[in-house]
């Protein structure tokens, strides 16, 4: 359930998107990877903060335009590691993938 809100997180969304209508920040393409129509370092900038606040950074290489974050054990559950790429799109976009 926490990867999903940081993924939430990490989609940049501030506003409620209705069923029927599709966002103009982004395309969502699944769970995992969305295309975003907004400049790198703002998206990079954003996705920062949120993995930062919810999250312990692993790994920051911005050259790469790849990031990793953890969220560390807890009583019930060993934790998680999370690797977050971006990558221009063929439309000019920007593509989040993130690998749990």
């Amino acid at each position: 359930m926490r990867i999903l809100l940081t993924l939430i997180c990490l989609s940049m969304v501030s506003f409620t998107v209705d069923d029927k209508k599709q966002s103009k920040l982004y395309e969502k393409k699944s769970d995992k990877e969305r295309i975003y129509r907004v400049d790198f370092e703002p998206l990079w900038a954003a996705a920062i903060e949120a993995a930062k606040k919810h999250f312990t950074l692993d790994q920051i290489r911005k050259e790469e335009r790849l990031f990793t974050f953890n969220s560390g054990a807890g009583f019930t559950t060993p934790g998680f590691n999370v690797n977050v790429a971006f990558s221009k799109d063929d439309e000019g976009g920007i593509r989040k993938k993130s690998k749990p």
